[in-house]
């Protein structure tokens, strides 16, 4: 405790010992700690069972003096921070008298000394100013004694003596404020927007004031080139005064009540001496009120048309037209397909017929298997195929397999279907062509040749596929694949052959396939932005279509891509994604 050094530690008198003459030597010992570190040169009042340490120093300096204030209560060894003092002390002397506790005199940042007295309210936890000392001081002591205060000082004190602290008059001030306005660094060209917070130095403007008063200026610096930025207040216009370092920016709406303010001024000074300019002015006024009230009356008019409209009709309304829209769409989807079926078995039933009615050549032989040992027949230019018949298989017009066929010999004099055959003929052969209407099965299935189809091994799977479900396997007679307006699809190609495809289009492009793994499933490929998603389309029991695992169920694969061309895909991987651009299948 000896040393010059402030300390955050709270010591009491735990015993006096015995000693020599007057003096006592006493025991000492640590009771607590500061909760907000050391101090010096405070002030303690002792009311009930607690401490009240005020004010303070944390060091020398002159602005290290504390307003702070703290009750601490030793037998539950506890702080608790109260409300601060108006204004920071040292030196000072503390006391309680009646539920209050009165600061007076002591030291202050500006003053040495000062006479302000202040007064705790324990009940209200307030401060409040009292009645100021006769004369400053410091360092001194006071007491409470029979409900007054004394307080005391050496009788060779001379308050004249204490020594005034001198401020320059042009003393600067740091304080915290924000930018007034807008302004533009002349140096940098940085914009400093209002309400902007800096750390500024403030000084009272010497020789400039108005009506008594005082006129400040500020010291700020820019945020971007440290460039020192100055302005002052201007009590007259209530507002400040760019001096230096930047620019005010344009403001409206200032000018614009300026210039209010002016036109008011002339119109003013225009009616002073002139009546008819007043009369005139009169008649504008009342012109313009009933043109406001005119509109007022429309809008009134136009609120209350507006507000018999009932909403939830209307939204019903559109609700009852969207699925009436949808409904329509569904029968001309329907109608469509209907009408490509049709087309499709009439076409058959004609290549049919066709190729019943063309002479079929018999050889004699010994046995029906001979033929497959002969050399083939050279065949003729392959027509041009049809989308259909690519994946079911066309109409052969050759008739090797008829020979498999055994036919009864015709009675004598029969002739053969075409009316050219004679009797020498059947003499020869020794059987005749089949009619077209005694055609067998077996014969009728000589008449399709898969074999011929490029896409042979493709076109399998989509017939077996296709004579399950008692449909035509191609696009165009899948319920769930239109024909026509179905360009993504691609049929029986593989993961690979679509990541192909995809990878020369953009994100978002897609096509649909046949599943690989599940002959009555379709495939999604999807190019996203991280490579490509393969979704699965599943056919549930109740013959509808679900994308995924989650997904809703669609009656057809066009209408599940009609729905997701237009929102996000439920798959994981391609959230953000839709079927935006798809890729056309190209016709051989």
């Amino acid at each position: 405790m000896a040393a010059r050094q402030p300390s955050k530690q709270l010591w009491f008198a735990h015993r006096f010992l015995s000693a020599v003459g007057l003096v006592k030597r006493v025991e000492w010992r640590a009771l607590g700690h500061f909760p907000d570190g050391p101090r010096f040169r405070h002030a303690v009042a002792v009311i009930g069972n607690a401490l009240y340490i005020l004010g303070g120093k944390h060091y020398y300096g002159a602005r290290d003096t504390l307003a702070s204030v703290y009750r601490y209560r030793p037998m539950e060894d506890s702080w608790e921070r109260l409300a601060s003092m108006a204004c920071g002390r040292s030196y000072f002397a503390a006391a309680g008298l009646g539920g209050f506790i009165y600061a007076l005199g002591g030291s202050s940042d500006q003053l040495y000394c000062t006479d302000s007295v202040e007064r705790y309210d324990l009940a209200t936890d307030t401060w409040r100013r009292c009645q100021p000392l006769p004369v400053a001081l410091c360092g001194h002591a006071a007491c409470a004694l029979d409900g007054a205060l004394y307080k005391y000082y050496p009788p060779d004190f001379d308050p004249a003596k204490i020594p005034k602290l001198k401020l320059p008059k042009d003393r600067q001030y740091v304080v915290r404020l924000m930018a007034p306005f807008n302004m533009r660094c002349k140096t940098c060209g940085e914009y400093i927007y209002k309400g902007k917070k800096f750390n500024a130095r403030k000084e009272t403007v010497q020789n400039e004031v108005y009506l008594g008063l005082p006129i400040f200026r500020f010291y700020i610096k820019c945020t971007r080139c440290l460039a020192e930025i100055t302005f002052k207040t201007d009590p007259e216009n209530t507002d400040y005064t760019m001096e230096h370092g930047a620019t005010r920016n344009f403001q409206a709406e200032k000018l614009l009540e300026e210039e209010e303010k002016r036109m008011q001024k002339e119109r003013e000074d225009e009616e002073l001496n002139n009546p008819m300019k007043v009369l005139e002015n009169r008649t504008k006024d009342s012109k313009l009120e009933m043109e406001v009230l005119e509109n007022l009356q429309e809008l009134k008019e136009l609120n209350q048309r507006q507000a018999n409209v009932d909403f939830e009709a209307m939204l019903k309304q559109y609700k009852e037209y969207e699925e009436e829209q949808k409904r329509k769409e569904q029968e001309e989807d329907e109608q469509e397909m209907k009408a490509m079926l049709e087309q499709a078995q009439s076409r058959r039933l004609l290549l049919d017929a066709d190729a019943a009615q063309e002479p079929v050549t018999v050889h004699a032989k010994t046995k029906p298997t001979v033929i497959l040992q002969e050399e083939p027949q050279p065949q003729a230019k392959k027509p041009k195929t049809e989308s259909w018949e690519r994946s079911v298989g066309g109409l052969s017009s050759k008739a090797q397999l008829a020979g498999l066929v055994t036919v009864k010999k015709p009675k004598p004099g029969a002739t053969v279907a075409n009316g050219t055959g004679t009797q020498g003929a059947t003499a020869s052969t020794g059987s005749c062509p089949p009619a077209p209407g005694a055609t067998s099965s077996l014969g009728l299935l000589g008449t399709y040749s898969d074999s011929e189809d490029s896409a042979s091994a493709d076109t399998g799977r989509l017939q077996s596929r296709c004579r399950r479900a008692g449909t035509r396997p191609s696009p165009a007679g899948d319920t769930a694949l239109p024909g026509p307006g179905t360009t993504w699809y691609h049929g029986a190609i593989g993961r690979a052959g679509a990541e192909t495809l995809l990878a020369l289009c953009r994100e978002g492009s897609f096509l649909v396939r046949d599943c690989e793994t599940s002959p009555e499933d379709y495939s999604l490929s999807l190019r996203s932005s991280q490579g490509f998603v393969h979704v699965k389309l599943t056919r549930t029991r109740d013959r509808l279509f679900v994308l995924g695992r989650a997904g809703a169920a669609f009656p057809s694969v066009p209408a599940a891509v009609r729905h997701y061309s237009a929102r996000a895909l439920p798959v994981r991987g391609a959230r953000h994604l839709s079927l935006l651009y798809p890729v056309a299948a190209q016709t051989l």
